[in-house]
């Protein structure tokens, strides 16, 4: 089980962005749960993806509601002195390796990769012609 300690802005906006990498798709629009109400991070997503809140009583019930919400990924984030990222697939369990080799490659690169990265993402998203994209 993977968990990434996240400190500050920039890495809630790494999160965004190794996120929506990770869900793109030139047919579906993207659908993405999260525990988080923090509005500056949902803001972002909402200009390229679906993203709901869902407050759980734990990350059972949180990966449950991934799993039977047809959700594309899930961000489990949680408070323990620090505030730490758990992520879900689209089938409610732990995310692998290939999920996680993109959140690495996001979180642990410099700032000035990560503006290249997030330029590519987003240049990406605004190729996409939404009224086109499919609802799952």
């Amino acid at each position: 089980m993977k968990k990434y300690k996240i400190i500050n802005d920039i890495d809630f906006e790494k999160v965004v962005y190794a996120t929506l990498k990770k869900v793109y798709s030139p047919t579906l629009y993207p659908k993405i749960l999260t525990n988080v109400n923090n509005k500056q991070f949902l803001t972002i997503f909402e200009k390229y993806a679906q993203i709901d809140v869902f407050l759980p009583i734990n990350a059972q019930n949180f990966a449950k509601k991934v799993h039977f919400g047809d959700y594309d990924i899930g961000l489990y984030f949680v408070k323990y002195k620090n505030l730490y990222l758990k992520i879900f697939d689209g089938n409610g369990i732990l995310a692998g390796s290939f999920v996680t080799n993109i959140f690495d490659d996001f979180l642990f690169c410099s700032n000035q990769e990560f503006d290249k990265k997030k330029f590519e993402i987003t240049n990406q998203y605004k190729k996409l012609k939404n009224k086109k994209l499919l609802v799952q």
